[in-house]
């Protein structure tokens, strides 16, 4: 592995004016930062992060704690994230709520110590609410931000999407259809963010005049999972008295178990019943048919996620002047599920794999 010193040598220059330039590139001349650029390359050299952290007090790395790498939006965001923290020299080390529980409870474990030599802690998807402010409060000193309302703490800086206003506008888009009985079927237990998703729904019907019919709105409290919630769900409105001509749901997979239920049952899509999803995840796009959604503003977040972070850090941890919760708008994407002049099928383009 390559030294500080072999890149001065390569490049010519004394092992001060290298260190100069790893402290601040602009600070030298551009023609010897374009030779140390080049001997950098050349050589493969990575600076210690371990002599950095001895001599700055920084280490340039990133705590990212979440509950599980599983759903579309949290991969996104974090990848996001990672690129976001690339771009300004940082590295994210990526940690689990099993993880920060035996940090919690065994302070001395190797855990720990990776875990504390951190500029910074952002918390994402967690659902051991208590367990994650324990964290917090463990780490005080470190500068700190959180993503989405189900991470949200006290005094912490927190992003989210906009979710009332994603369900209000899947709402509102079915009532300019000229939808009436429209149902919503959610798989999140009735808590804030259940309740902001519900007011979203309630808001677009309100100013619409349209009238909320009780029998068409189910709360799967995980009793399924994902598909298999609107795939019951359908199956529990429509032995109801009042059926719905459009389904409002909270996330894409719901959705494709309402088209799955139709498909089997010779309801027509969006002929006889619409159905939104939320998220806008990859199946969406490729269903039969394509379903209407809510984009999830990934880029956006994570790039307030890393500024907000940076600012915390240079003014020494303060959060004074950074809102509690800034929300991020999505965009309304309609596909066939409600709209009948949309195709029936698409072919995403090709993506450059990174």
């Amino acid at each position: 592995m390559a030294a500080i010193k072999d890149v001065a040598r390569y490049a010519g220059y004394s092992v001060s004016a290298v260190s100069k330039y790893l402290k601040d590139p602009d600070s030298v001349r551009p023609d010897t930062r374009k030779k140390i650029e080049e001997a950098i390359r050349v050589l493969n050299y990575r600076p210690s992060m371990i002599a950095r952290a001895l001599r700055t007090k920084n280490t340039n790395t990133l705590l990212l704690v979440t509950d599980e790498i599983l759903t579309v939006p949290s991969n996104e965001v974090i990848y996001h994230i990672q690129r976001e923290a690339e771009k300004r020299g940082y590295a994210i080390l990526i940690m689990t709520q099993d993880n920060i529980r035996k940090i919690t409870h065994a302070q001395t474990s190797s855990l720990a110590m990776s875990a504390a030599t951190v500029d910074g802690i952002i918390y994402t998807w967690v659902t051991d609410k208590q367990l994650i402010r324990e964290h917090a409060n463990l780490m005080s000193s470190t500068p700190k931000v959180s993503v989405s309302r189900a991470a949200f703490i006290p005094g912490v800086p927190n992003a989210s999407r906009d979710e009332e206003d994603a369900i209000y506008q899947t709402t509102k888009h079915l009532i300019g259809l000229g939808h009436d009985r429209i149902a919503m079927i959610s798989n999140v237990e009735d808590d804030e963010l259940f309740n902001n998703r519900r007011y979203g729904f309630l808001r677009a019907m309100s100013e619409a005049g349209k009238r909320v019919y009780d029998d068409l709105r189910i709360n799967n409290t995980m009793k399924y999972r994902n598909v298999y919630i609107g795939y019951e769900g359908m199956r529990e409105i429509m032995d109801r008295s009042v059926r719905p001509t459009a389904i409002v749901t909270d996330n894409d997979f719901i959705a494709i178990g309402c088209c799955q239920y139709c498909h089997e049952h010779g309801i027509r899509i969006p002929e006889d019943l619409a159905v939104t999803g939320s998220l806008n995840t990859p199946p969406a796009e490729i269903a039969y048919p394509p379903v209407t959604t809510t984009s999830f503003p990934s880029p956006q977040i994570a790039e307030w996620v890393l500024e907000t972070l940076m600012t915390m850090i240079r003014s020494g941890g303060s959060a004074e002047g950074i809102p509690e919760n800034t929300c991020f708008p999505s965009e309304l994407i309609v596909r066939r599920s409600t709209d009948i002049t949309k195709p029936s099928f698409i072919v995403p383009e090709a993506r450059q794999i990174i």
